[in-house]
């Protein structure tokens, strides 16, 4: 059975360029994972198909199931290529508090 890695990145951008670039950022950062022989966990890939992001209740809703996912996981992959955002921040502080390993890309 292989290992389950959460992918950390930013979501939220300036524009739309910014936007595409850390999308594409975060299916690298999934992929790589995969390739090592992870499952991968990306929240922010599929909860925006169904939550609004612009709409903070749903974000919050959002935000707070995905924090509950890092528990499934065997490590927390953070890609810090384009920052770190306040919910990057929040995901790696809960991961630190249960004991879930980091690795920086």
């Amino acid at each position: 059975m292989n290992k389950t890695a959460y992918i950390c990145s930013p979501y939220r951008a300036d524009d739309d360029d910014q936007f595409q670039a850390q999308i594409e950022y975060t299916k690298h950062l999934a992929k790589m994972a995969v390739m090592e022989g992870y499952d991968v966990i990306v929240p922010h890939l599929y909860y925006p198909q169904f939550l609004d992001d612009k709409v903070e209740s749903e974000r919050n809703t959002g935000m707070a199931s995905a924090i509950n996912l890092i528990l499934k996981c065997d490590i927390l992959i953070m890609g810090l290529h384009h920052g770190m955002s306040d919910g990057m921040r929040a995901e790696i502080e809960f991961a630190k508090e249960n004991n879930i390993p980091l690795k920086r890309v």
